[in-house]
């Protein structure tokens, strides 16, 4: 646990904030290279244009949706809350992806194109965004014995127990998952569009849902935690991205 970064001139530099930025310019990066690829060099701007639009918007859903977990602590102080409040993956993710179909649909450009290529950067973003959860002792994990297991310092919650390292655990599928959509891009080349996308929703969702077993800070709603029931919506729309696309996949095939 190291929240602050560093120290200059009496301000401090934490590490959320540092992983986070980091994973947003690693992420504007490689969406260029791929708009490049995809769409040609004119399209670039409108894209990064748009992919930091997406994470405004992304932002803001994240806390919102953590105000909504907390309603407690948002009555007895929402503006505090609004302004320092923590951040729900989900939240972003849902309301930026809701932000990034509108923006599409106004410039008039493929909907699921757009999503495809913005897909790997959301997870390269998510890995190092992580990596700052770890740093900074948020999302913890449950106890455990394993041998990988990591120890908080005093003060925080789980001082004095072995946890499980879940945002390292969330981090590596997230690049894995990165990794994953891309490939699938080369394997179909001809025939790719809402594969990467559904990819993200169903292995995301499945990631997530697993790894609420493992997390000891997580709200429970009934038998499952939030962040559960949102995932088995993510791996539904997920399935439903994967089957539009066997579909089209078919019939470009049958009409052939």
């Amino acid at each position: 646990m190291h929240p602050i970064l560093f120290s200059l001139f009496g301000f401090n530099f934490y590490s959320f904030g540092f992983c986070i930025s980091l994973g947003i310019l690693l992420g504007v990066l490689l969406l260029t290279n791929r708009t490049q690829k995809a769409l040609g060099q004119q399209s670039v701007a409108w894209m990064i244009q748009t992919l930091f639009a997406v994470i405004i918007i992304g932002f803001i859903g994240a806390r919102v949706l953590y105000c909504f977990y907390y309603p407690e602590k948002f009555t007895e102080a929402p503006i505090a809350l609004l302004l320092q409040g923590g951040l729900v993956w989900y939240g972003g993710l849902f309301a930026g992806w809701a932000g990034l179909v509108w923006l599409a649909r106004k410039a008039k450009q493929s909907v699921l194109q757009i999503m495809d290529l913005v897909t790997p950067s959301l997870m390269v973003g998510l890995g190092f965004g992580r990596i700052g959860c770890f740093l900074s002792g948020c999302c913890f994990g449950s106890p455990c014995h394993v041998p990988w297991a990591v120890t908080y310092p005093v003060g925080h919650l789980t001082h004095g127990a072995l946890v499980h390292p879940t945002p390292l655990y969330e981090s590596i599928g997230a690049f894995a998952l990165a990794g994953l959509t891309i490939w699938l891009e080369k394997a179909f080349p001809n025939n790719h569009r809402g594969v990467a996308s559904g990819v993200l929703l169903f292995g995301y969702g499945l990631l997530r849902f697993g790894l609420e077993y493992l997390r000891g800070d997580k709200l429970m709603v009934a038998t499952l935690s939030a962040s559960q029931w949102m995932s088995i919506a993510g791996i539904a729309m997920g399935i439903g991205f994967l089957v539009a696309w066997g579909v089209r996949s078919n019939n470009r095939q049958f009409n052939n």
